[in-house]
């Protein structure tokens, strides 16, 4: 995973934009990549990789995070309304098989 190059998509966007965040919070605070490691229940090399953008674990972005006392919350956004439609219609039509008998040879909830 190391490796690998980050550089498209929102994995990357979030490792870049996230990672100069975290070194930008924990200069404000005065402490160095070692104590944050500490704090953090990591090794310095991971902290180094994270504020470089380079580490694409969520879970590494959480622990640091709140070894400087914050908190993640990540929301989820609708970026395609045309998806959730496309979904209701589709529940639509399996509601309507089910009760039509064509799909009873399946078990449904």
């Amino acid at each position: 995973m190391y490796g690998m190059d980050f550089d498209e998509g929102w994995t990357g966007r979030f490792c870049r934009a996230h990672g100069a965040r975290l070194r930008e919070l924990r200069v404000e605070r005065g402490i160095s990549r070692k104590q944050l490691a500490d704090a953090a229940a990591l090794n310095v090399s991971q902290v180094s990789r994270a504020e470089a953008g380079r580490d694409a674990r969520l879970s590494t972005f959480l622990k640091l995070y709140r070894g400087l006392g914050y908190d993640l919350n990540l929301e989820p956004q609708e970026f395609c309304e045309e998806a959730g439609d496309l979904l209701a219609e589709e529940a639509q039509r399996r509601q309507d098989r089910r009760e039509d008998g064509l799909l009873s040879g399946k078990r449904w909830r």
